[in-house]
């Protein structure tokens, strides 16, 4: 089971990584990245398909098919993992009231572009089912969120305690507190306002005499 758990974990680890390059290397070409999804099961090939959405572009001068195109060809360079299919969605194209999505077939894609760089068709994009797709985007990002809400509450622990010793005075009764009345400071601490500190000195009592005792004589 563990090994199940920690290979399902490796494998939303690279889907991960897969997104996170495939917005990069889009954002860096000059697009305003809207989504990137991996889809996976019946209908999306053995590799899974990667659908990627990106605002039109108007200053290219190009029509939508163009500038997916373009926005496919960078996928193609960069992101690692062999897919079955692309999705390229361009979004708030000019007179078109539905944003096209044009796919483009793995053979597709080398047919335009070539074979893909180095190794990046060396693995599979998604070799999990749905449901254990899933899984791995659900633990990996579990995971994140616990290491953040770690750090945040030991952040917020140490600050609590810098915020308490700053406001205690030094060197003041028991740490930072006065002593309970009637006793005295420890020694080497000033007394508190109003108490008048402890006795250096008292006067001595007058010795008692007994009563059958018989008075002074003068001689």
């Amino acid at each position: 089971m563990a090994i199940v758990v920690v290979a399902t974990l490796a494998a939303g680890c690279s889907i991960i990584n897969a997104l996170v390059t495939t917005r990069t290397s889009l954002s860096n070409a000059g697009w305003n990245v809207v989504s990137a999804n991996i889809q996976s099961g019946t209908g999306y090939g053995p590799d899974g398909a990667l659908l990627v959405g990106v605002d039109y572009r108007g200053s290219l001068n190009m029509s939508a098919e163009q500038q997916a195109k373009q926005v496919a060809q960078v996928v193609w360079d960069n992101t690692p993992g062999r897919f079955s299919f692309l999705h390229v969605t361009i979004d708030d194209a000019p007179g078109l009231r539905v944003s096209p999505s044009l796919v483009y077939s793995h053979p597709r894609l080398v047919a335009l572009f070539g074979p893909r760089p180095g190794n990046l068709d060396a693995n599979p994009l998604v070799n999990l089912t749905g449901l254990e797709h899933a899984i791995a985007i659900g633990g990996v990002t579990a995971l994140v969120v616990i290491i953040l809400v770690t750090l945040l509450v030991v952040w917020l622990v140490r600050r609590s305690h810098t915020r308490k010793a700053a406001r205690l005075p030094a060197g003041q009764g028991f740490g930072g507190y006065p002593p309970p009345p009637g006793y005295p400071p420890p020694p080497g601490c000033p007394p508190p306002p109003g108490y008048p500190g402890p006795a250096t000195s008292w006067p001595a009592k007058p010795a008692r005499k007994h009563p059958d005792a018989q008075p002074d004589q003068a001689e």
